[in-house]
């Protein structure tokens, strides 16, 4: 893979990784540098990864895979990162987000990154390193407490408020994680036809939903202006030239072109 493919793939990813980073820290100089910084430990650890000749780029799989192991790596090193730096002051944000920044880093981290870009359960397991149970109890803390703290100024309607004071039975339950998507993937189909089945679930179902998009409200998703994804594209460039070597050929080819040449040569 080229160093190019590399910086190419890195730019697709910016706007998402920009507004993951303001939500780690509310300042647009902590965002570019923890960008920045998590890119350059990256390259540096995943050296041979990159550099390999195993990856095509020009075939639609191996993009898509690289591409979510790249974001999900650049997720996890700007996260780490986050957590041993000053954070910087969020009582400049505009009101309705101040309750987000209330949240601890952790939470504030998950519930975006579940939120704004729809990880699953399972990738948000690899990126913070926790087990399935763990990172279902820091989202569900996150959602209650950015739900309970903002009812103060905005109530939500009469209907989902009966509904979440309403003892939960298992379907309900099931309902719930279906719309927080939090179930596990071999359950929808079953709480699919569950909801289709049945008139209560139904409104249990849409009820839920406006309470789902209302959380998301809640979340800052701030986004990059085209000037500072330039200037943080070009610094990127810079750091792959200076910090990767020369691609690196791939296990099987240079083999193959090893056995391709003559052992020795007999002068006759």
């Amino acid at each position: 893979m080229e160093k190019d493919d590399i910086c190419q793939l890195m730019h697709t990813l910016l706007p998402k990784l920009y507004s993951f980073a303001y939500a780690l820290g509310p300042d647009e100089v902590f965002a570019e540098q923890l960008i920045i910084d998590a890119y350059t430990l990256m390259i540096m650890k995943d050296e041979d990864i990159f550099l390999s000749e195993d990856y095509d780029l020009k075939n639609v799989y191996d993009r898509k895979i690289l591409k979510k192991y790249l974001f999900k790596e650049m997720l996890s090193e700007m996260y780490e990162l986050a957590m041993k730096r000053e954070k910087p002051n969020w009582e400049h944000v505009s009101f309705e987000y101040q309750s987000f920044y209330q949240l601890k880093p952790s939470q504030r981290a998950l519930i975006f990154l579940k939120e704004k870009c729809e990880l699953l359960i399972e990738d948000l397991q690899e990126v913070f390193t926790l087990q399935r149970f763990q990172v279902l109890e820091i989202y569900h803390n996150a959602k209650s407490f950015l739900l309970s703290h903002d009812q103060q100024e905005k109530s939500l309607e009469d209907e989902n408020m009966t509904l979440q004071n309403s003892p939960e039975t298992s379907r309900d339950f099931l309902v719930r994680a279906y719309v927080n998507k939090t179930i596990k993937l071999k359950d929808i189909p079953f709480v699919e036809k569950m909801i289709g089945e049945d008139n209560q679930l139904q409104a249990l179902y849409t009820a839920l939903k406006e309470e789902q998009n209302f959380l998301q409200d809640l979340v800052l998703e701030k986004k990059c202006v085209a000037e500072n994804i330039k200037n943080i594209h070009h610094i990127i460039e810079e750091v792959t030239v200076d910090i990767l070597p020369e691609t690196k050929k791939s296990l099987v080819k240079r083999i193959s072109e090893f056995l391709d040449k003559p052992i020795l040569t007999i002068d006759y």
